[in-house]
């Protein structure tokens, strides 16, 4: 039996937004007797590595839950791993996004991030503004406190997540399937 993951759709059952929360690097690291830092590094592989397939499906936006705000209750040497993460993903990444016609843009709360990070994530945004192939948004410090500044939208996919992570929801069942 073939593995869903490894199924190519059909075009037309291709969705048009895909939200990702990355959830469970530390653990997959520690499960295999890694440093928790090498779990998010392979995390960021795996996301690059999503990014180029969702682009060549077809997939016009995909969204990446990535940093939530209890994230900064982490040890600090593991946020500033993730930070300095995030700012050579945005320094050496934003380049091929850009060359592949891909727009970035990060959501969320930004008052915490350093200079030199949000300089990054300035850039990065200009530089893809008027691109208008896949739109990548990166949600870093987001949860229930950013609500007031982007909706409810943010809660609400952090919640079909969380009850697609129970069991609660089937994504692979489509709506139209049975009409």
């Amino acid at each position: 039996m073939k593995s869903s993951t490894q199924t190519i759709l059909e075009h037309s059952a291709i969705p048009r937004h895909i939200a990702v929360i990355m959830d469970g690097n530390g653990r997959w690291a520690k499960k295999r007797f890694l440093p928790r830092v090498m779990g998010h590094k392979r995390g960021l592989d795996a996301l690059e590595n999503m990014v180029k397939h969702c682009a060549e499906l077809g997939v016009r936006y995909l969204t990446v839950f990535a940093f939530s705000t209890e994230n900064w209750r982490r040890p600090e040497e593991e946020v500033s791993f993730l930070m300095g993460l995030f700012l050579q993903a945005l320094q050496k990444q934003v380049r091929r996004l850009h060359d592949n016609n891909m727009r970035l843009k990060v959501i969320g709360s930004r008052e915490r991030f350093n200079a030199e990070i949000l300089k990054g994530i300035e850039v990065a945004e200009a530089l893809t503004a008027n691109n208008t192939g896949l739109t990548l948004s990166i949600a870093a410090d987001y949860g229930r406190g950013c609500t007031r500044d982007y909706g409810r939208g943010i809660v609400a996919l952090f919640d079909v997540g969380r009850c697609t992570r129970a069991g609660f929801v089937y994504p692979h069942r489509r709506r139209d399937a049975h009409q």
